[in-house]
């Protein structure tokens, strides 16, 4: 539960978003809590002794704009179109940073095997313009899933499944 929802200490019946309401925001901002969360990253590289993760802010999930912080049947009780929430980050700037982002990253680091730790709607948005068919399974949580870089061109090796990259003889 946050702050601002129902039986937190800041919930206010007339806010129609818990993550605006304005005293959580207030904190937030006072505390200076970062919009990154690298708690996911920094368990892999602790467990892999890989150095501490490097946050790309391109690389965080979608933004729901009025839709931010509800639950999906508080947000079908306000928005039943979907389609329609004010504020909310259209899939096709979703997938142009994402892919920005992965580009760069691929071209700073040929030759070499990275980890990128990102939620499940970046990762949709990824698969999609990898893989347009659409025809892989379901996004899980912890799910794995193995790119290539080669002549300026990201391409899916697996989904959902871990493939080493080749070892130098």
């Amino acid at each position: 539960r946050t702050l601002a929802e129902p039986g937190g200490p800041f919930f206010a019946e007339d806010q129609a978003n818990p993550a605006e309401n304005r005293f959580v925001k207030a904190l937030a901002k006072e505390a200076q809590v970062p919009d990154i969360d690298t708690e996911t990253g920094e368990i892999i590289a602790r467990t892999l002794g890989l150095p501490e993760p490097v946050p790309e802010p391109k690389l965080v999930e979608r933004h729901y704009g009025e839709a931010e912080g509800l639950n999906y049947r508080q947000i079908e009780k306000r928005f039943p179109d979907r389609s329609l929430v004010p504020g909310q980050e259209h899939k096709k700037q979703l997938s142009a940073r994402a892919m920005q982002a992965l580009y760069a990253i691929a071209r700073s680091s040929v030759g070499e095997a990275i980890v990128i730790v990102a939620h499940g709607g970046v990762i949709r948005a990824v698969m999609a313009e990898l893989h347009p068919s659409g025809s892989h399974d379901r996004i899980t949580n912890g799910s794995i899933h193995t790119l290539g870089f080669d002549s300026e061109l990201l391409s899916l090796i697996a989904f959902d499944r871990l493939v080493p990259p080749p070892t130098a003889n």
